[in-house]
This record gives C-alpha cells, structure tokens and sequence, in this order.
C-alpha cells in the first residue's frame, strides 16, 4: 500500500511536467511547389509553426529541402508572369533571408538545379546546394527530424 502510494504521488506530481513538456521541433520540409503564392503560403505556414512551437517553449530546429519545380522560383531573378508573381517571389527571398538569420537551414537540390539548367551562382545566396536533396532528406529522417512534406 505504501508503495503504491508512493507511485501515485510521484505521478501526480511528474503528469503536470510531462503535459506541459515544451514540444519537440525537428522538421524537414520537403518543399515542391511551383505556383509563387503557393510558396509564400508555404513558408508564412513554416514560419507560424516555428513560432508555435517557441510560444510553447520548444526550439524549432527546421531544415527547409527545396526541389523539382521550386528551384526557378528561387533563382536570384526569376523568370515571372507579371507584377504580381514579381513582388510575391521578392517577398519569398526575404523571408528566406530572415529564416536563414533564425538558424533555419536552407537546402537546394542540385539534381533538381541540374535538370532545371540552373547554375548555383543564379540561386538565392540563402540556399545552400546539396547534391540531393532525397538523400539528405533520408540523412535528417534518420537524425530524428519529422519528415513535413510541402506540395
């Protein structure tokens, strides 16, 4: 009886902290969107997670992938289809300007940039060409990052 006891109180005071444990925060974001208001959407929904998880005590600790059709987006000056495309695409090299200032690692696929016939001096200086991004997306999966696709 007394060890029982014993476990109860243990639990009724442990249950408060382990409710309240801040949440975890390591995620890759696969990203492959093509359409330049997609995107922005995308990283203005990454950005609201990370903040998120720091209003609950958490450190995100996120890594951005790149890929595929994404990749011409982020050239330093993309080809758009207008004004609009211009300033939305303007406003999506800020915010990755201002992630990669907050510790987010920012990842372009090389495979991708080739296919694209993308040279990395035309890319965002923020991005960081890796030579592919499927493989560092199984590397981060396997250091425990929740895999977070973005389509």
């Amino acid at each position: 009886m007394r060890r029982l006891l014993v476990v109860i109180s243990s639990l009724v005071v442990l249950l408060p902290a382990i409710a309240s444990a801040a949440p975890a925060g390591k995620a890759i974001f696969d990203v492959r969107i093509s359409n330049p208001g997609q995107l922005l959407i995308a990283l203005k929904v990454i950005e609201e997670t990370a903040e998120g998880i720091r209003q609950q005590g958490g450190t995100p600790e996120f890594v951005l992938a790149f890929r595929g059709g994404t990749l011409p987006l982020l050239k330093t000056a993309p080809k758009t289809e207008g004004y609009s495309d211009a300033a939305i695409l303007s406003e999506v090299r800020e915010r990755l300007a201002d992630y990669r200032e907050k510790g987010m690692v920012l990842e372009a696929c090389n495979v991708a940039a080739r296919m694209f016939k993308i040279e990395q001096k035309e890319l965002d200086p923020n991005l960081h060409l890796v030579v592919n991004s499927l493989i560092s997306v199984i590397d981060y999966q396997a250091r425990g990052y929740s895999l977070v696709p973005m389509y």
